[in-house]
């Protein structure tokens, strides 16, 4: 058999796209504001004029700006914008500008967070279903990679409390096995294993104490 491929040659390609979208919070917490950052990149030979932007959760209108905004021929201009969730859980957040050549629209992940979240303990988050938010609060048992990369998971560590202890993940970190975290994230499963994503990561105690073993019957 043969295969015989050709290259096809192009002259200048012209686009317009919201070419990036970006956010100033780590996470976002119900009631309070997310400054949101996106760049317009008109790569064709005609001004673009936009006279609306809009942004949407999970569907719904979070908030519109009826504004004059011109994109000149081969430039990125920078738009920004401050907007409240109203709804907790983790959902896109998508903008969508009106310009006289179209619609452009594009989307951030959001983390968002019930207003003063309490903790949880640990043995409640390993009962409960995939995809709940929790604050959590506890002394790793292993090192990130961050910390010492010959004895951390790959971006995995586990974290206890006086109730129980589950795996978090992704974690890369300067942590190291005894510190106190408090962590935000949302429960799922890897291989069958309860574990929290992480969203957010606090030291809330730099001190090492680290947690002695149980020793225990293979039985057991």
């Amino acid at each position: 058999d043969m295969a015989v491929t050709s290259p096809v040659w192009t002259q200048t390609i012209m686009v317009a796209e919201i070419d990036s979208i970006n956010k100033n919070t780590e996470t976002e917490e119900v009631g309070s504001p997310i400054e949101i950052t996106s760049i317009f990149r008109n790569g064709t030979d005609t001004d673009i004029h936009a006279t609306k932007f809009e942004y949407f959760a999970n569907g719904k209108l979070l908030k519109s700006f009826d504004e004059s905004k011109t994109f000149p021929v081969n430039s990125s201009t920078e738009i920004k914008h401050e907007v409240t969730p109203t709804e907790a859980g983790t959902y896109k957040i998508q903008l969508k500008v009106t310009t006289d050549s179209g619609e452009y629209t594009k989307e951030i992940e959001v983390n968002v967070y019930p207003k003063d979240i309490k903790r949880t303990d640990i043995a409640d988050v390993q009962k409960a279903e995939e995809g709940k938010q929790f604050l959590i609060e506890g002394r790793l048992t292993s090192n990130a990679s961050g910390y010492d990369k010959h004895t951390a998971f790959f971006d995995s560590a586990y974290i206890q409390d006086a109730t129980g202890g589950i795996n978090i993940f992704p974690i890369s970190g300067n942590y190291q096995e005894g510190q106190k975290l408090r962590i935000k994230g949302t429960t799922s499963s890897y291989q069958g294993e309860h574990q929290l994503n992480v969203h957010s990561i606090e030291v809330i105690d730099e001190a090492v104490q680290k947690i002695a073993p149980q020793t225990l019957k293979t039985g057991d």
